[in-house]
């Protein structure tokens, strides 16, 4: 046989511990699992071409009625079947689409954090933006026409998709035929995506002899939407014969957008706030007609008329340049109509995020122009504008009532992804507020917790802003113990491996309490509107188990507002601008350990800040000339970041072995303690010698003796080394 050796075979089977109280196994039966029923990893997968070798007698023993059987095996009696018990708390893991699910979340969760940069595009992404601009075209309509952007001889390498498509087709018949409801909002989409002129039926023989690539199609669900609630999403995905799928040879494109986080930072200093979404954003664009027989289907309507073949002539949700090329048609439409709509320019160019308007007005009348100028703009570009919201009524006026997002007190979801069941960051426009909706899942009876169902829910706490930032934290450090973890033979933990009491203690309290954070409320607004100046004070702290930051506006009436982290806080100010403050009265020091959710919500000093922020300047802490002794090793040791989980001899051991001499060695480690003891040193003060001096030498050997008296080294090479020190 042979074998491919992977890091995990599967999950944890069974899933969970089974209890096997009133099991009645025959006596002088042997087991070839005697721990069957205990959840544990699998070592060896083996393929079905060995499967009936293994059960050759082909005896059978029923343990009873709704039991499991007894097959004997080669091996043993094997217990095989199903268990219907009503007791028996089972967690049951899908590994391909958990896992899926699961590494995005983690990707959008830590995505939140990054802090913005300059986006320097790779050559794919320049060749995919060249073609972009080289081949898009206005229509006399105002409509955009573009082309898919592929790999060079990609298409080539496509196989042949037709049989694989039909295979879908046949299986999405079978399960809309068991669910009439499904089956009826599946025919109406397909029938309105034919009705306006998004897909074609393809006629003639000739039609027939071009090259084409079908895409199978199946329904996806979005419960939040307030109108389609089922949709149709185009699998390019799927593998050709060849093993190669459309979405192989087609370019992404690069992110074009600002990201969410500045988008709803730059609304909340607005007062009066303006959403609105793209209606069917991706498919009022059409696709080149040469590139049209890519995106083909197969389609009937009843599953005893013959298949249809299909061209799809706008841009398609499922193929992979889909959101760059709307995105990208959407500010090429602001660059087109700038001069005549500067106001709806700027907010589709700037304040768009993916099909999302969130822009802002600061008067009434600045908030109309503006949503006149968008709804005027959109529609040139076959765009239409839909589910207006803001804070403001009178900026709805006039508008129909199907063009509403909502209702009077309802609520707006600025997570831009529902297909992750979190629904994320709130907004509130009759009070203008912001709140969070986390879909916290209840805790099970004495459930006992594994790292995936842990780092699941931990990666849905969606907030942008950070702030929650303190209360997250918490979260995060939870996540780092069960990175950190290792088990007696230095293993880490597996994925569906209950975690350690310890942890799941304090996870369990943590999960208890993450339901509290859905009541915090916070104002959207952070700028006064009589406000003359307004100031950014900027906290940060750091300990060995967490870093950030927290920033408050002022305005000139001296009410503290929350704001947001912002980056390179350095390279904007000046020295003079810092100041010190002690870890009890910095806001961030609740960032830098970590708090309760219960303890933030009511929180005043996370809020608002420490009361002096309030205060003439002159009362604000000062930055002392020097730090005394006691304080600067305090916040030595605050400042202190583990960058990595190796233990401290395994670096100790590769720094000894980087010198060939016992010289070379007191010199290296000479230099780098003078160069740390300089990093402490005031940068005015530093005055270092241009070589050597016999101090430096000689902390070098102390510092090296200590490493070798107890680190796991040798003890004759100790021994040589140290009497070789000892003779220098």
């Amino acid at each position: 046989m042979n074998f491919l050796v992977l890091p995990n075979v599967t999950v944890n089977l069974p899933t969970a511990t089974m209890r096997t109280e009133g099991w009645s196994i025959p006596p002088g039966i042997k087991l070839a699992d005697p721990a069957f029923f205990e959840s544990s990893r699998v070592d060896l997968v083996l393929g079905i071409e060995s499967f009936f070798d293994f059960f050759e007698t082909g005896q059978r023993i029923n343990l009873g009625n709704q039991l499991p059987t007894l097959n004997e095996s080669v091996f043993g009696w094997v217990v095989c079947g199903g268990l219907s018990n009503s007791h028996q708390d089972l967690h049951i893991t899908c590994n391909a689409s958990a896992t899926e699910k699961l590494e995005s979340l983690v990707a959008r969760f830590w995505s939140s954090e990054e802090v913005g940069s300059v986006k320097v595009l790779s050559l794919e992404e320049k060749r995919c933006e060249n073609l972009f601009q080289n081949t898009v075209l206005r229509n006399p309509d105002g409509r955009y026409t573009v082309t898919l952007p592929k790999e060079e001889g990609a298409i080539q390498r496509l196989g042949e998709s037709k049989d694989i498509a039909i295979r879908r087709l046949q299986g999405t018949e079978r399960r809309l035929a068991k669910n009439s409801n499904l089956h009826k909002s599946y025919h109406e989409f397909m029938a309105e995506y034919e009705s306006l002129g998004h897909m074609e039926k393809v006629t003639g023989a000739a039609s027939m002899t071009i090259r084409r690539c079908f895409l199978p199609h199946h329904p996806v669900f979005k419960e939040d939407s307030t109108t389609t609630k089922v949709r149709v999403v185009f699998d390019a995905s799927c593998s050709t014969s060849s093993g190669v799928s459309l979405n192989d040879v087609l370019l992404t494109g690069p992110v074009i957008q600002d990201d969410l986080r500045a988008i709803i930072i730059r609304s909340r200093t607005k007062q009066i706030m303006l959403v609105s979404d793209v209606e069917k954003m991706f498919r009022q664009i059409w696709v080149h007609p040469e590139d049209r027989p890519l995106q083909c289907i197969l389609w009937r309507s009843n599953p005893q008329d013959d298949t249809s073949v299909y061209e799809l002539k706008t841009v398609t949700y499922g193929t992979k340049p889909a959101p760059y090329l709307a995105t990208r048609t959407l500010k090429q439409l602001a660059v087109d109509e700038e001069t005549v709509y500067p106001l709806g320019s700027r907010a589709i160019s700037e304040d768009t995020y993916m099909d999302d308007v969130i822009t802002g007005a600061n008067t009434v009348e600045e908030a109309c122009e503006l949503q006149k100028q968008l709804i005027e703009m959109t529609e040139k570009g076959g765009f239409r504008l839909r589910k207006w919201a803001s804070n403001n009524p009178k900026v709805l006026e006039g508008l129909p009532e199907n063009s509403l997002a909502i209702r009077e007190g309802d609520s707006i979801n600025l997570d831009p992804d529902p297909s992750v069941k979190t629904l994320g960051l709130i907004w509130m426009p009759k009070s203008d507020q912001l709140k969070f909706n986390f879909n916290i899942p209840s805790e099970r009876p004495s459930q006992k917790f594994s790292k995936r169902e842990v780092l699941s829910v931990i990666a849905t706490l969606f907030d942008p802003l950070g702030l929650l930032g303190a209360a997250i934290t918490t979260a995060k450090i939870v996540m780092q113990l069960l990175w950190r973890y290792r088990d007696e033979d230095d293993r880490a933990l597996d994925w569906d491996q209950p975690i350690p009491s310890t942890v799941g203690e304090m996870w369990r309290k943590l999960l208890g309490q993450l339901p509290i954070l859905n009541e915090v409320k916070i104002d959207r607004c952070v700028i006064v509107p009589v406000s003359v100046s307004t100031e950014i004070h900027c906290f940060s702290d750091a300990s060995e188990k967490a870093y950030g930051c927290c920033i408050y506006a002022l305005p000139t009436t001296w009410n503290a507002y929350v704001a947001n982290r912002v980056s390179r806080i350095q390279t904007l100010t000046h020295p003079e601008q810092w100041r010190h403050v002690p870890g009890i009265e910095n806001p961030a020091d609740l960032i830098s350990r970590g708090i309760m959710p219960q303890d933030i919500v009511h929180n005043r000093f996370w809020w608002c800040g420490p009361r002096w922020l309030k205060e003439e300047p002159r009362y604000w802490p000062e930055l002392p000339e020097q730090l005394s002794a006691t304080e600067a090793e305090k916040e030595k040791r605050r400042s202190t970041v583990a960058c990595t989980s190796g233990p401290a001899e395994e670096f100790n051991g590769w720094y000894l072995e980087r010198s060939s001499s016992y010289t070379e060695l007191v010199r290296r480690t000479a230099y780098w303690l003078r160069y740390l003891k300089l990093l402490r040193t005031q940068r005015e003060l530093r005055n270092p010698p241009k070589f050597l001096t016999t101090a430096d030498r000689e902390s070098s050997v102390h510092w090296m003796g200590d490493i070798l008296r107890w680190g796991p080294y040798d003890s004759a090479v100790v021994g040589m080394l140290l009497e070789i020190g000892d003779s220098q």
